[in-house]
């Protein structure tokens, strides 16, 4: 992710950021990468490669938590 990206601070039931966590361990990336990656998936693999095609290739390795 660059530096240039926007952050967002949030909260979240604890057991919700734990279930995050472990989830983002098992798939070997960072919980910021995790967070995006799942978001991106929700709004569906056509919709986000339209509305952000600079995203393609990027490993989001950086956690602002």
């Amino acid at each position: 992710m660059a530096r240039s990206d926007p952050q967002v601070n949030l909260r979240m039931p604890a057991d919700l950021k734990d279930r995050l966590e472990q989830a983002s361990r098992d798939a070997g990336r960072s919980l910021t990468s995790e967070i995006v990656n799942r978001l991106e998936r929700s709004f569906g693999a056509t919709q986000t490669a339209e509305a952000s095609p600079q995203r393609q290739g990027h490993s989001h390795r950086r956690a602002h938590f």
